[in-house]
Parts: C-alpha cells; sequence; structure tokens
C-alpha cells in the first residue's frame, strides 16, 4: 500500500472514535529526527485536507551546548516549509543521572502546558514501531506487567485532551526512506549512539538479535489485548468509585477494594497520576505494596509519587503532599504570555498584587461547609489578596472536555484532566 495512503488510514482510525468531533487543532512534536520530520510533514498535508490547523513544538531541552543552534536549525527547516512552530526552551537545572528519564518528562510537560495555554486539546509525537518493541525491551528488564509489556498506546488520554501517535505501524527505516524519497532533511542526535542509556543498547540488541525482536513481538501481541480489557475496566470502576474534587484531590468508595486486585491496582494508578498531574506512573513495586496495605483491615495511611493515601469518612482519599506543592507564587512576577501552571489550574493574572499558595489559615474558611476530612485542607490551593483569601479551588464546577474559566474576576482556569 502507499505509505501516504496508509498513514491517511492509520490516523483517520486512530481519531474515528470522535465522531466528527475531531479538534480543529494539532500541535505537533518536532525534534528534527526523520520520524518526527517524516510525521510533521504527513500531518501537514493530511491536515490541510481535513482543514484542521497544526503547529510544531521544537523543545530545546538545554542539554547540550549546541542544543540552541540545533533547535533554530529545526525552526528554519520548518519555516522552508510553510509550518507554523515554536520553539519552547528548559530553563530547570540538569541532573546528574537519568538524563533520558528527565528530558521526557521535561519535554511533555513544556509540549502540554504550551497546549493548555493555547487551548490545543491534541499533541502528536512521532513514535513508531522501533520504539514500541524498545519500550517492550526496557519494560521487560524492568519485570513489568501485562499492561506495560503492551507497549505503546496510540491514543492517550491527558490533562484535558490527549496524545495520538499515528506513525505506531511504521519502522524507522520506513520512515527515514519517506523523507529522503521526499527530499527533507533531518538531523542525528548523537545520544542515539550512546549505549550508556538502555534505550540505545536495547535498539543494538534488537537490530543484532532477530530472535529476540521476535520474542518482544510475541510479548506485545500477546498483552495488548490483556491491557485494552485493564484499560476498559479502569474507566468503569473510576465512573462507579472514584470522585474527583476541583481542590485537585480524589474520594474513592472503599468498596472499589471488593473489586479484582488487579482493577483495583490499575484504578489507584491513575488516580494518582492525576492527582499529582504526573505523565509518569508510580513504580510497579511501589504501588503493589500500597494496594497490599490498603487490602488490609488496619491500613493508617501511606504516601506514594508525592501523593498522601487515607481512609477518611469510609473512604480512600487521595492528595498532594504538601511539600510538593509550589508555595507563595507571586503573580507580580510572572509574563502574562507565560502564565503560571501547577497540575491542572492555570493562572493568567489581570491584577498583579495576588499570590498562590495552599490555604494559610483554617479560619479563612468557613468549616461548617466542607465535605471532606479537614486534614486535607493544607494541600488545597488558594488566591490570596495580600493577607486576605479571596479565591480558593473548592465547590466549582469541572468539565472534563474543556479549558473552563472558573472565576473571570480572577482570569483562573481549571484545567481537569481526564481521570479515565
Amino acid at each position: 500500500m502507499d505509505f501516504v495512503k496508509q498513514f491517511y488510514q492509520n490516523i483517520d482510525r486512530l481519531i474515528s472514535s470522535f465522531n466528527n468531533n475531531f479538534p480543529p487543532y494539532i500541535a505537533v512534536g518536532v525534534s528534527g529526527g526523520a520520524d518526527s520530520m517524516c510525521l510533521v510533514h504527513l500531518l501537514n498535508m493530511w491536515a490541510k485536507d481535513k482543514q484542521i490547523k497544526i503547529t510544531a513544538l521544537i523543545v530545546n531541552h538545554n542539554l547540550r551546548a549546541e542544543a540552541k543552534c540545533e533547535a533554530e536549525l529545526v525552526q528554519k527547516r520548518l519555516n522552508e516549509l510553510g509550518i507554523e512552530n515554536f520553539i519552547l526552551t528548559n530553563d530547570s537545572k540538569k541532573p546528574n543521572t537519568g538524563i533520558q528519564n528527565y528530558a521526557r518528562q521535561v519535554r511533555y510537560e513544556l509540549m502540554w502546558n504550551w497546549c493548555i495555554d493555547n487551548n490545543v486539546k491534541c499533541l502528536s509525537t512521532a513514535h513508531h514501531y522501533d520504539d514500541l518493541l524498545e519500550t517492550i525491551g526496557i519494560r521487560l528488564e524492568k519485570s513489568s506487567k501485562s499492561f506495560g509489556l503492551a507497549g505503546i498506546n496510540a491514543l492517550q488520554n491527558l490533562a484535558n485532551g490527549f496524545l495520538i501517535r499515528p506513525l505506531l505501524h511504521f519502522t524507522k527505516e520506513q520512515l527515514i526512506q519517506y523523507c529522503e524519497q521526499n527530499n527533507i532533511c533531518y538531523v542525528n542526535d548523537p545520544s542515539n549512539k550512546n549505549e550508556d542509556f538502555s534505550r540505545v543498547r536495547i535498539r543494538n540488541k534488537i537490530s543484532k538479535d532477530t530472535n529476540y525482536k521476535q520474542e518482544l513481538i510475541d510479548i506485545h501481541n500477546k498483552n495488548l489485548p490483556i491491557r485494552q480489557d485493564i484499560e476498559k475496566s479502569v474507566i468503569r470502576l473510576q465512573k462507579k468509585y472514584c470522585m474527583q474534587m476541583t481542590g485537585g484531590f480524589v474520594k474513592i468508595d472503599l468498596k472499589l477494594l471488593d473489586e479484582k486486585e488487579q482493577d483495583v491496582f490499575y484504578t489507584i494508578r491513575q488516580v494518582i497520576m492525576w492527582v499529582r498531574g504526573d505523565f509518569t506512573p508510580p513504580r510497579t513495586e511501589k504501588l503493589n505494596n500500597l494496594v497490599t496495605k490498603l487490602l488490609k483491615p488496619k491500613f493508617s495511611g501511606a504516601t506514594l509519587n508525592g501523593c498522601c493515601i487515607k481512609i477518611l469518612q469510609k473512604n480512600i482519599w487521595v492528595y498532594m503532599e504538601l511539600k510538593h506543592i509550589e508555595q507563595d507564587v507571586c503573580l507580580s512576577k510572572i509574563n502574562i504570555k507565560n502564565p503560571y501552571m501547577d497540575r491542572y489550574y492555570l493562572v493568567k493574572p489581570n491584577n498583579k498584587n495576588l499570590t498562590i499558595t495552599t490555604l494559610r489559615n483554617n479560619n479563612d474558611i468557613n468549616l461548617d461547609n466542607i465535605y471532606f476530612p479537614k486534614s486535607i485542607l493544607n494541600s488545597v490551593i488558594c488566591v490570596y489578596e495580600s493577607k486576605k483569601l479571596i479565591y480558593t479551588m473548592l465547590d466549582k464546577g469541572i468539565n472534563d472536555h474543556n479549558l473552563e474559566i472558573i472565576d473571570n474576576k480572577w482570569n483562573l482556569f481549571y484545567t481537569c484532566p481526564f481521570i479515565y
């Protein structure tokens, strides 16, 4: 089948579940490599046919001295193709270890924050079939369960939108061939040859060992339907037992613990990711320990991935640990074009004399109206004008699908992610 035609069929199938409600705007992550340059070129053609706008997002991770120049080169090539683009620059401190995981986290955070700020509901990345097999190889070494051994999802729900990966059925070789046949320039990342990174080591093993490659393919084929069944169960259980609160926490009916342990595991996993506002799930071993403790009669509480998990008022409550919430953010230091965002709310200040923080004093609010355990109050986000509490993230309706303005006066937005 013609390569372009196959791509069109893949992405059309991917978005068919939206029933003609697919968003009119897609952001595309572009590193400048053959895979992402191929994706943005194909998406640009497809989007024009569908009257959908696309914008390319280039991330400068700031991990190497050449990063800025490389990002500008990618931008130049996208400009030549007539594709709107922006460079997103990482300003956080580089860690001493775990560089690839850090870069991935930074990349997704920068791109998805840009999407939320610009009300873009769909982000597309260029993961391909080789990436899928490498991911399975990494997870196999970490003794992942069936859910992880299924590989990468082509469609993934995120905060206030979703991520699509329309190249998962194509190999890296096919993407390179497409670029060369269409005279599309691309760059090669030198870190892709560094075997200090587990992904590179596994990639090289796959290329040299056909038996190992077939083993990974078989693992994917075996575990994909298992994960799909788990995902359906999690959606059902979250709708039945879990209640999202605009204060940034979740109440879970204790009856969830009567369900299959595997389903309990993945439901709690999704809840923790939502409360933490994180792309990275808790480690399997630590989550296993938490679920095991939850199933015991004398569970007193635990912390995991920056979240507190407690049983209070005959419910499981999951909320953010205070030490992981940024305190006393003064809006006078925030650029209106680059607003403050934490987890799942967004502030575009039109009054500079405001401070975002957690509740400073329980006396600031009427405790008689509180519908959740008072111990959770310290994790609730508030806005103060001088010493006066003028806004809390409580008792506000949420909209799972849209960026919702919840207070026009203070220009606050609640970007509620899909919990499912």
